[in-house]
């Protein structure tokens, strides 16, 4: 891949790698390894010390302050912008130049004339990086496995829904299982996130080796199928219940124990201005998958069903979740690699950092009370659709398509929204969508409740993409550098034990009837009002806590623009 006598820009996080197989193929090759930002300073410029105290001395700033404008210089020319904030950059460039206060090296970029240049290991060259490689004529750029990374990424998420919502929680009705079972199910995968907060001592203490890893991983992935051997065991409604939360709690544990590493893994090898783009592609993507499914289980169970073989129907299902699950283990193999190294942790770190942290508490309110609601909301969804309603299974098939099509839609437009990481303009709409959804579930008598489902599926899946976005970028970003899985894990305690407590109402307050379930529809508005005035009256803006400091990014565009 690589020639002798050559300068290789990659990222630190996966350079050891890369040097340990060149070891192997070649042991050889003369090849100097370097970061995208110690080559951009080499053959541009750096700054020196005397730089930063000059800039604090003169416009009365921060050693912080001083800094970012030091890191930003780099991406303004010598020409008059727009804003004011990048002519300042501008000013502040030529005055540093003026008082010679900026760095040259000359010599490595002579250096590099006679040198193999290649660039390696990035999903995305910025326009700026772009132009700074532009000014030699012997660079190749490698683009790493991307395509795999976003794959596996579709058939992870793809196969949760699948396994989480509509086709298990169909096959339960199917089984017997009584609503507060399946109720319990529908919240059980987030119920576990409360084995989180054991996650990140553990990975800290073992290791997230591909070993360890990828075999809780497959375990996670082939629990999954371990539901279609209940019919053939027992016809009991009791022991066909026991082994049912048997195969679902395996399912939800590894789950909820092998997701913080590759959060963190993913995270890491995504570049930060381009997460959001990469969270609505995969959503995308992950949900015009599930709406194939959902289509190709709508048709399947009708025609089996109306023939007297509903099981069997149901089979071919878990077939095909299987090979989802096959080769997204398959994709995990070949391309995952070990995230980069955390300080080794405890319980209590975990816990007490944190929720010491004022700033991180915004994140935990939002997350506690959104998974209050929708939780409280969707437990009984589907059992009402399909036990009170008595819709037939291409209906609950279209209304899966309308939702996953819905998130599949939006993503890109909470991508937007997202961009400058001012979550209030996602949060607040999410949260009337939501209140919207749940208000017509409430209201409506169960005959124009089922004309007007498809309605309100568009709508749960406008908000669904919505926090997606939310929940996949804002919490990891709002987290300490050093202690990232600590942060993540324990904002899935606290939705852990907030969604423990809705069984628990459930069981306590409600009888197995449709009445009942319009109940959970009024407690899911409630929660969502709550939300909303959070957000909006108390006015707590969400910004982005992971790189505060920059304030235009690579392609020269100023942030917030």
């Amino acid at each position: 891949m690589f020639k002798d006598n050559s300068v290789l820009i990659i990222p630190s996080n996966i350079k050891n790698d890369v040097i340990e197989n060149i070891r192997k193929d070649n042991n050889l090759l003369n090849i100097s390894f370097i970061t995208r930002e110690d080559f951009i300073k080499k053959v541009t410029f750096d700054y020196t010390n005397e730089a930063i105290y000059y800039l604090i001395n003169k416009y009365n700033i921060k050693y912080e302050v001083a800094l970012v404008y030091l890191n930003n210089i780099y991406y303004v020319e010598d020409k008059k912008y727009n804003s004011t904030k990048l002519n300042k950059l501008v000013s502040i460039k030529k005055d540093l130049i003026e008082n010679n206060l900026l760095i040259y090296d000359k010599v490595y970029v002579n250096y590099l004339q006679n040198k193999n240049i290649y660039v390696y290991g990035f999903d995305y060259i910025d326009k700026y990086f772009l132009n700074v490689l532009n000014n030699f004529s012997n660079v190749s750029v490698i683009k790493k496995e991307y395509k795999k990374y976003l794959t596996s990424s579709v058939l992870d998420t793809a196969n949760n829904k699948i396994a989480s919502n509509s086709f298990i929680t169909a096959f339960a009705v199917y089984l017997g299982l009584s609503n507060f079972a399946i109720g319990i199910y529908a919240v059980l995968d987030t119920i576990t996130n409360v084995l989180q907060i054991f996650a990140a001592p553990l990975f800290s203490k073992i290791g997230q080796s591909k070993l360890v890893v990828l075999t809780n991983y497959s375990i996670y992935r082939l629990s999954s199928i371990c539901f279609a051997f209940i019919p053939f065991l027992t016809d009991d409604i009791g022991i066909r219940t026991f082994l049912f939360f048997i195969f679902a709690s395996i399912y939800a544990v590894t789950g909820e124990l092998g997701y913080i590493t590759f959060v963190n893994w993913r995270m890491t090898l995504v570049k930060k201005e381009d997460r959001t783009k990469f969270a609505s592609t995969r959503n995308i993507y992950k949900n015009t998958l599930v709406m194939g499914f959902s289509l190709i289980m709508g048709v399947i169970l009708d025609k089996f069903t109306s023939s007297g073989y509903e099981l069997y129907g149901f089979m071919i299902l878990f077939l095909i979740v299987f090979l989802i699950a096959f080769v997204d283990i398959f994709i995990r193999i070949t391309t995952y690699k070990p995230p980069i190294e955390e300080k080794n942790i405890t319980v209590k770190e975990t816990i007490i950092k944190p929720a010491k942290d004022k700033s991180f508490r915004k994140i935990l309110i939002i997350a506690g009370l959104n998974r209050f609601a929708y939780g409280i909301g969707i437990m009984y969804l589907n059992v009402f659709l399909l036990r009170y309603l008595n819709i037939n299974y291409i209906y609950y098939s279209i209304l899966n398509i309308l939702i996953n099509f819905s998130e599949a839609l939006f993503s890109k437009f909470w991508a937007t929204k997202s961009q400058d990481r001012n979550w209030n303009k996602v949060l607040v709409p999410m949260s009337i969508i939501y209140i919207c959804v749940f208000l017509l579930l409430f209201i409506l008598n169960n005959n124009i409740l089922i004309l007007c489902l498809p309605v309100i599926y568009i709508l749960l899946g406008f908000g669904n993409s919505a926090y997606e976005m939310f929940d996949h970028i804002a919490i990891y970003e709002h987290s300490k550098e050093d202690y990232k899985t600590s942060y993540v894990t324990f904002e899935r305690f606290i939705e852990g034990i907030v969604t423990a407590t809705l069984p628990i109402i459930s069981y306590l307050v409600f009888p197995e009837n449709s009445n009942s379930i319009k109940i959970t529809f009024l407690l899911a508005i409630i929660g969502y009002f709550a939300l909303f005035i959070y957000v909006k009256f108390r006015k707590q803006y969400l910004g982005d806590n992971e790189n505060k400091k920059q304030c235009v990014n690579g392609d020269g565009v100023e942030c917030g623009k």
